[in-house]
């Protein structure tokens, strides 16, 4: 379609293709619209109607990013407002300048039996603007921070996503050697032999051709067999290695060959016209098959693991809002969701930076884009509604069980939307002992959580100041302990926390190995699944022993025990009042508030959210990464409506789009749908219709040099932006 757009001025199928890979494949569209800009730039040089063409590629993209706006313009908002925007330039600045090669290259392999075809192209015509497009697809392949920009600064699912066009950019550079020949291209002059006895030799080279293919199949068959133990690393770690790159590399290079064998009976002519391009696709097919054997393994999860989450479904009779929590994680976060149950944990490409800042602070685990319900303390329980508990065994407590795991109701819950009066402070801090403390002293006026001092250690230099915690290790026996006397009942907990971070690994982790009362509370902690703060369990006027084995020096905003007080938090939670239902994109209730009290609502803010009380429209702001607005003093009626950012914009856009689209269309078109225009219209009505168009089209004939002026300084504008984007920014941040 862009070729059309191009060599024959013809647009519309273009943009309406580049709409719909926008609306059906978004999460792709990036490379996608990086791809275009790129090409365009490159093929308008030397091209004698560029001023044209430029328009026209300006004019379908135009018309295809409007009728596409509904789906882009909410999920640009959304990326937004991400995890994934967070550290984008230390992201880029702090990664290796070379990339894993081990398992961005291999994804390009199946490429190798069209390469003699590649070089053949290059040879005949090395103008071709494909070929410099798909040397700028291979670049990031070895070089890491244009890899990473190609995937919107860090990786999205998969290390190589935009590799599929470095494999289209080669496929089109393999046709052109096998198309048909160009205007004024000479055919390849034969050998006498060969046109002396040339429907012999073809024969043969037919069957040379079909022996070569046989040879492959039975080659896949076998070093599948063999090795793909190691060739799957990718699989199994989402990463490849040594081995699996070596295993694949010679497997590509004996497909290389059987490419070279066939390449080199068509330059001489021993073939049919058909016989090379149905065996390559007949390679095509051996590739497939064997990448099947190498990518598609038994799942990492066994379908009876979810199948015993799966009984949990259904067993909560509970019409009030409530969140369903993991003692810890005992599976995968989304599950909790995916058996129907509303809960804090889950995953998703595009988790909210505020969710993730509030969760991570408050003491639940998570890292990457996900956010666990495990961790936390009572209070940040109660507040979010986290009534019930997912655990292995629960006991005589239990509501439900099954023979894996229990649910048991927790009495630590508050209602959705708690009242209180603003004290000023806005933000957690990242020390979550102190954010403990600042979220009961905005609920109930005083502070819940207490630190304890470690009373030995050893092995350990406490070089603690006030920005912060931080500790060298001096041997392999170091530790810290605590012998707490605790008072009443209280629940006690163990934390190590440096910063809020989607780091995949941090360098905190691993620091620690805590017990209390010599049982093993958590190994090797902080860790990718457990990140939160540690329940050490609740005790009643008793000692409790709590050691740390320190591995390594570290430093960090959050160390210590801390004790919440149960019976304080009970009396505090213990007539919390009504709070707001829940229905699809909306709250609502009523509230009953003080003079000058606000309402706190457990969701985490979002640009999208509005509210009213009283019937009169208010500001929802942000206090602690959640939703607060005012109250007015007396009974309030509440209503609180989500509506995603960009969704009333984008589909105005789309609208508009469709509408100047089918405008445009209806201006160009002469032919069949004049006739049909003028039966739905009148005949009279449509030659107004007519001659406003025309009157139009004479506007737009005076206007196009200067637009097409216009068109192609921003086409190269654009194309020299994107390269500097993808290719000069992040080389600079890494190497400067």
């Amino acid at each position: 379609a862009a070729e059309r757009l191009f060599d024959r001025g013809k647009g519309g199928w273009f943009g309406i293709l580049l709409a719909l890979q926008v609306v059906l494949n978004l999460y792709l569209s990036f490379p996608v619209v990086c791809f275009f800009a790129l090409y365009a730039g490159i093929r308008l040089i030397g091209l004698p109607d560029r001023k044209a063409a430029a328009l026209r590629f300006l004019r379908a993209c135009g018309g295809a990013a409007l009728c596409s706006a509904v789906v882009w313009l909410p999920m640009l908002s959304a990326y937004g407002a991400s995890a994934r925007m967070r550290g984008l330039f230390s992201i880029l600045a702090g990664s290796s300048l070379t990339a894993p090669i081990e398992t961005t290259v291999p994804t390009v392999f199946c490429l190798f039996p069209l390469l003699p075809f590649v070089g053949y192209t290059l040879w005949k015509d090395r103008k071709n603007p494909m070929l410099i497009l798909f040397a700028l697809t291979l670049i990031p392949l070895f070089v890491e921070p244009v890899n990473k920009m190609w995937q919107t600064g860090d990786y999205m699912a998969f290390p190589t996503r935009y590799a599929f066009i470095a494999l289209f950019c080669g496929l089109s550079l393999a046709a052109d050697a096998l198309g048909p020949r160009k205007e004024g291209e000479a055919a390849p002059e034969l050998a006498a032999p060969v046109r002396q006895h040339c429907l012999p030799l073809q024969l043969v080279g037919t069957l040379l051709s079909v022996g070569v293919c046989l040879v492959m199949v039975r080659f896949s068959s076998d070093w599948l067999a063999a090795h793909v133990g190691e060739m799957d690393a990718y699989s199994s770690t989402l990463w490849g290695d040594e081995a699996s790159f070596a295993a694949l590399l010679t497997y590509y290079l004996v497909a290389l060959g059987a490419g070279l064998c066939l390449f080199a009976l068509d330059r001489v002519g021993w073939r049919f016209r058909a016989v090379t391009g149905l065996c390559l696709c007949a390679l095509a097919a051996v590739e497939a098959v064997f990448g099947c054997g190498v990518y598609l393994i038994p799942p990492a999860e066994e379908p009876t693991d979810y199948a015993a989450v799966a009984e949990l479904a259904e067993a909560l009779d509970d019409e009030s809002f409530y969140r369903v929590k993991m003692e810890r994680k005992l599976f995968d976060v989304n599950w909790v969701g995916g058996i129907g149950y509303p809960s804090l944990a889950h995953y998703t490409s595009m988790t909210q930076a505020t969710l993730m800042d509030t969760a991570k602070k408050l003491g639940y685990s998570g890292y990457w884009m996900e956010i666990g319900s495990h961790g936390g303390t009572l209070l940040s329980d109660a507040l979010f509604s986290h009534k019930y508990v997912i655990s292995r065994s629960g006991g005589e407590d239990a509501v439900f069980q099954t023979p894996n795991y229990a649910i048991t109701e927790s009495p630590w819950v508050l209602p959705l939307g708690v009242t209180y009066l603003p004290d000023g402070q806005t933000e957690l801090p990242l020390d979550r002992l102190a954010a403990q403390n600042a979220l009961s002293d905005l609920l109930f006026g005083e502070e819940l959580m207490r630190a304890y001092d470690f009373s030995d250690s050893r092995g350990v230099i406490d070089q603690s100041g006030e920005e912060g915690f931080s500790f060298a290790v001096s041997d392999n026996t170091a530790f810290v302990s605590w012998e707490i006397e605790v008072e009443g009942r209280q629940t006690l907990y163990f934390d190590l926390f440096d910063r809020v971070s989607n780091a995949l690994r941090e360098e905190i982790n691993g620091a620690a190995t805590v017990y209390v009362n010599n049982r093993l509370a958590a190994a090797d902690y902080p860790s990718q699944s457990q990140n939160g703060l540690i329940c050490l369990g609740s005790f009643e006027d008793e000692t409790v022993q709590v050691k740390a084995y320190l591995h390594k020096s570290f430093t960090c905003s959050s160390f210590g025990v801390y004790g919440l007080d149960e019976a304080r938090l009970a009396e505090l939670i213990a007539d919390p009042g009504e709070g707001l239902s829940s229905s699809p994109n909306r709250l609502s209730g009523e509230i009953e508030a003080g003079a000058g009290e606000h309402l706190l609502v457990a969701l985490p803010w979002d640009a999208g959210f509005s509210a009213r009380v009283n019937g009169r429209t208010v500001e929802v702001s942000e206090v602690f990464g959640l939703l607060s607005l005012p109250l007015e003093e007396g009974l309030n009626a509440v209503e609180i409506v989500y509506r995603s950012p960009g969704l009333v914009a984008g589909g105005v856009l789309t609208g508009l789009g469709l509408l100047l689209c089918g405008l445009w269309t209806a201006f160009r078109c002469r032919t069949g749908l004049s006739r049909r225009l003028a039966a739905w219209f009148g005949k009279e009505n449509f030659r107004l219709f007519g001659r406003a168009g025309e009157r139009a089209g004479a506007l737009l004939s005076r206007m196009t040099p200067a637009a097409q002026k216009a068109a192609l300084v921003c086409c190269a504008l654009l194309a020299a932006g994107v390269f500097a984007a993808l290719y000069l920014f992040p080389l600079i941040l890494n190497l400067f």
